[in-house]
């Protein structure tokens, strides 16, 4: 029963862990990419002591009945107590940042594919009002979409992080695999390959298992 929710918070950890897309133009800015590894082996450690620290707090705090999601626990046992309030108002103050910070970037990057790929269709360019139209749009579907979906937090960041373990381990390495098995010795192609084969099972067993406590709680919703 400790480890029941193991699979939700693997896969809702690994979802923080997908800014891997702003490695290439960061390392490209780089005074010294030589760096590079130092760099991203220190701030990845840095991302894994933090969540560590948190989940060890709230263990400590909550126990075994600690939810898989922090703040639900924070939501409910808040009480009256400023510093709780204020604990509180700070973490939902600041994912409310990440997200402000977070979104419009992303509006504007799907409208803009949307336009270039509508540019290469017809020869013709949208208006800077419609283009604005559209991304005012984007921005409220996404608002309908997150309330509709605020319930169900958990499992959609849990989707996040799945997707985020497959694009960002178990694709290079298929393309690592792909490009150089022809170079490597192999001892060196075995490893390769099993680290392949267990990403691939972990990913599929974590799937499995939130889709499992998904469907759990619609059942115990109905």
């Amino acid at each position: 029963a400790i480890f029941s929710g193991l699979p939700m918070s693997s896969s809702i950890m690994l979802a923080g862990l997908t800014g891997h897309v702003g490695l290439p133009p960061m390392y490209a800015e780089m005074k010294t990419p030589s760096a590079f590894r130092t760099v991203l082996y220190t701030s990845f450690l840095v991302m894994f002591a933090m969540y560590a620290a948190v989940g060890v707090g709230g263990y400590v705090l909550y126990g075994d009945d600690a939810s898989v999601l922090i703040t639900q626990d924070m939501d409910k046992s808040a009480g009256p107590e400023m510093l709780g309030q204020v604990l509180r108002y700070l973490v939902l103050g600041g994912i409310t940042f990440k997200l402000f910070c977070g979104v419009p970037v992303c509006v504007l990057v799907q409208v803009d594919i949307f336009e270039d790929l509508y540019h290469e269709r017809t020869g013709t360019c949208l208006s800077e009002s419609s283009v604005d139209r559209m991304r005012f749009a984007t921005w409220g579907l996404s608002i309908l979409g997150a309330l509709a979906l605020l319930p169900y937090l958990q499992y959609v960041t849990a989707l996040v992080g799945i997707n985020s373990m497959l694009i960002s381990v178990l694709l290079p390495l298929l393309f690592y695999l792909q490009l150089h098995r022809r170079l490597m010795s192999l001892p060196t192609l075995i490893a390769y390959t099993g680290l392949v084969v267990v990403t691939f099972i972990v990913s599929v067993f974590f799937s499995y298992m939130d889709a499992l406590d998904f469907l759990e709680s619609l059942r115990n919703a109905a």
